[in-house]
């Protein structure tokens, strides 16, 4: 810590040094260049598919949306569904949704339903990821319990 940090560094309890410093390391190295190059190209790539899927499901409920219109309402829809003022974001999405769909002609119940839909969709998408944990924890307690065994057929 330079300057002030020092000052207050001095005072702060040896945990919370500890976690400063790593705190400080870690916001240094996500700000490398490549690191934040990569991670830029990332996110982008991810919001070229999610504006992709929803253009997808307004086409396929026949709602006749330019892309460019979805492109351009989607990040503040997704930024405002993020407050945490609901659950996933239900209701506030479909809100954002219908008014400013609603500047591009669309009907509230078209918006709101292209949003359940996108919603819906978006989460079953996601549920493969729920997976990874589940066989982590599988597999590092059959290794725990393994281990154990070895272990008990020594002492045995």
């Amino acid at each position: 810590m330079q300057g002030g940090g020092r000052l207050l560094g001095s005072r702060l309890p040896v945990r919370a040094r500890e976690w400063v410093v790593d705190a400080r390391r870690t916001l240094l190295a996500a700000l490398a260049p490549r690191v934040l190059s990569l991670t830029v190209r990332v996110g982008l790539a991810v919001q070229a598919i999610v504006s992709l899927a929803v253009w997808l499901t307004a086409r396929a409920i026949d709602l006749d949306v330019a892309f460019s219109v979805l492109v351009s309402i989607l990040a503040p829809v997704l930024i405002i569904a993020a407050a945490p003022v609901s659950i996933g974001g239900f209701g506030i999405r479909e809100g954002s949704y219908a008014v400013l769909l609603g500047y591009a002609g669309v009907s509230a119940t078209d918006a709101t339903f292209l949003s359940v839909l996108g919603g819906l969709a978006f989460a079953l998408a996601s549920l493969p990821g729920a997976l990874v944990p589940l066989l982590r924890r599988r597999s590092a307690g059959e290794v725990e319990l393994g281990s154990a065994g070895a272990g008990g057929d020594r002492t045995a």
